[in-house]
């Protein structure tokens, strides 16, 4: 597996609800992971790729969601040659989902069967997002252009796809080799370096499943890097966190 180099193009916060947003290059193929930090703001996360790497939003090559949250997702309307890679297993927990708002059941009584936990903040938002047009994804602005990827997957020829499930039913991430040592793209299975530290996740605002979040977790634990979901970037053995602009990291 050779290197993958990476760049900070939006640094995650939990107090804001944003997310990391990452560029991974392999070899020439650009991967923009989770822009949903630049929700509603196509011009701004055009304009952080080219400060951050001199190329703008329709030349990246693959746009990857470690999951459809409202905070990491959104369409943003990504060029003619970028594909779209999405969970399969998320895709269709989405469908059933909004089939949920039309078949009798209801949103908020398919979300207390499917969630163990989700705080009134998400429930909030969940329920809108039933009626969200980016959730259509038949008529996306990538629809034709649309991946569904699985674990084990190679997304490109040194990235591959990692299995997180637990916040989410289709919660994946990335696992990789940077200049840093292998290198985990971690979504929301880890929030941050104090949640990485933390014995328990009853300080999540929302999970699928707690025991599956935990083993997911716990995954992550023996990587040299993680990229989690909302804060810097740091190094889980020696609870470290790494600076975005440390030479070693970008290789």
């Amino acid at each position: 597996m050779s290197e993958v180099r990476i760049r900070p193009v939006g640094i995650g916060t939990r107090l804001t609800l944003r997310c990391g947003c990452v560029l991974l290059d392999d070899a020439g193929t650009t991967v923009l992971v989770d822009p949903g930090h630049f929700s509603g703001h196509r011009a701004a996360l055009d304009a952080a790729l080219r400060a951050t790497a001199g190329i703008g939003l329709d030349d990246i090559d693959i746009v990857f969601f470690t999951h459809l949250h409202f905070d990491h997702y959104d369409d943003l309307g990504y060029g003619p040659r970028t594909t779209v890679a999405v969970s399969a297993r998320e895709l269709e927990f989405f469908a059933r989902f909004i089939a949920a708002r039309d078949d009798g059941e209801g949103v908020e009584a398919f979300l207390a069967r499917e969630y163990e936990h989700l705080a009134p903040v998400f429930r909030r938002q969940f329920v809108r997002l039933a009626h969200d047009r980016r959730y259509d994804f038949a008529n996306a602005s990538f629809a034709g252009r649309l991946r569904t990827v699985v674990p084990g997957e190679a997304l490109t020829p040194n990235l591959r796809v990692i299995d997180l499930e637990g916040h989410a039913p289709g919660q994946i991430g990335l696992d990789c080799l940077t200049a840093h040592g292998r290198t985990a793209i971690a979504g929301d299975a880890l929030l941050s370096l104090d949640d990485a530290l933390a014995a328990d996740v009853a300080h999540h605002l929302v999970y699928w499943r707690h025991d599956l979040l935990l083993a997911a977790r716990e995954s992550l634990a023996g990587h040299d890097c993680v990229v989690p979901g909302h804060g810097p970037w740091f190094e889980p053995r020696s609870a470290r966190l790494i600076e975005t602009t440390e030479g070693l990291l970008h290789g």
